[in-house]
């Protein structure tokens, strides 16, 4: 696939599932080889997802820059919400945090196989109220 259909596979990736919650996409958006963390097959990426907008019922991303090359993008996407469920170990605090992630992400027939994720972890559970693991 190309960069730019790569590119329209993420933008719905992030406006159809991770925006509106509509999970019956994954499997045709989302690689059975996916791996991204703990998150493996389309399985983990679809319990990811839930397990997101669970704690962050209110959560929102938007991409802001998306670049690529080969079967490859690199992107940065600003996040929001409000933590009003729980996440992993931590109860919900009721606080809003607002981040930014930078992700790479590697497509594999015009569907998202794998990423890596960047972000400024300390500063969202900061914002959350939660003490940071290992602090």
């Amino acid at each position: 696939m190309s960069v730019e259909e790569n590119k329209a596979t993420l933008r719905r990736i992030y406006e159809e599932i991770w925006n509106k919650g509509n999970i019956s996409l994954v499997n045709e958006l989302v690689s059975p080889e996916y791996h991204h963390g703990n998150a493996q097959g389309v399985e983990g990426f679809r319990r990811l997802v839930i397990d997101i907008q669970t704690a962050f019922p209110d959560f929102s991303g938007t991409l802001d820059q998306v670049i690529g090359e080969g079967d490859w993008l690199a992107y940065h996407v600003s996040h929001r919400g409000t933590l009003k469920g729980k996440l992993q170990l931590f109860e919900p605090t009721g606080k809003i945090a607002k981040w930014n992630q930078l992700y790479l992400s590697e497509f594999k027939d015009g569907k998202l196989m794998a990423t890596v994720t960047f972000y400024d972890t300390v500063n969202f559970y900061q914002q959350l109220g939660i003490k940071p693991p290992g602090f």
